[in-house]
């Protein structure tokens, strides 16, 4: 498996452009509570992603990455 297969999940601030790769519900929660006053748990996070495969969280979207 390469090395990008790795990383299940991309969150794309939708205000600054950035991009940020990541490999779990946790992983995606500790980034939202960093750069935003809401905070959000993982198992909120799990719920979300379940529901759609992507969300949406103040200017960020979260999606899963089908590979």
């Amino acid at each position: 498996m390469s090395s990008i297969h790795k990383f299940k999940y991309i969150i794309i601030d939708t205000e600054t452009e950035d991009v940020v790769l990541k490999n779990s519900f946790r992983e995606i929660a500790e980034f939202i509570n960093l750069v935003s006053v809401e905070h959000l748990s993982h198992n909120t996070v799990g719920k979300r992603l379940a529901e759609n495969n992507h969300f949406t969280f103040n200017s960020l979207v979260i999606k899963v990455l089908l590979w």
